[in-house]
């Protein structure tokens, strides 16, 4: 699961106090990531072959694009 704002939000309100919910995107790097989330998928921006775009025919649309902490 990565950290899009539609996945993270019902989470939060649903989630026990003693639970925490890190909203990073697993990288091999630290710092910031651009990634693209369009109804089920989420994919990092710099990627060509994404599933997505591939079997779901996606086009990039620039307001499907945030940046998450890596």
């Amino acid at each position: 699961m990565e950290p899009d704002r539609e996945t993270i939000q019902p989470i939060k309100k649903i989630r026990s106090d003693d639970v925490y919910l890190y909203e990073v995107a697993a990288c091999n790097f630290n710092g910031k990531e651009d990634l693209y989330h369009r109804r089920g998928s989420t994919y990092v921006c710099s990627l060509s072959g994404s599933p997505a775009i591939i079997n779901d025919d996606y086009e990039v649309i620039v307001t499907d694009r945030f940046t998450a902490i890596a």
